[in-house]
C-alpha cells in the first residue's frame, strides 16, 4: 500500500469506531438498567409471580432476605 492510503486508514478508522462503540455502550448500559429495575418493580399477587430469589410484598417483587 502507498503511504497516503495507510495514513487515510489510520485517521478514519478510529473516527468510525468511536461512535459505534459509544452507541453500543449506551445500549448495553440502558438495557442493564432496565433489566435491573424491572425485577424490583414487578407487580405480583403471590410469590409465584416473582422471579427466583424474590418474594411478593405489598404487590411488588422484592429480593428475598
Amino acid at each position: 500500500m502507498e503511504w497516503p492510503v495507510i495514513l487515510a486508514l489510520t485517521l478514519t478508522i478510529p473516527l468510525m469506531l468511536f461512535p459505534a462503540g459509544l452507541a453500543w455502550y449506551m445500549v448495553a448500559g440502558c438495557g442493564y438498567r432496565v433489566l435491573r429495575r424491572g425485577a424490583k418493580k414487578a407487580i405480583c399477587s403471590v410469590n409465584a409471580d416473582c422471579p427466583p430469589g424474590y418474594t411478593c410484598v405489598d404487590g411488588e417483587c422484592n429480593p428475598s432476605a
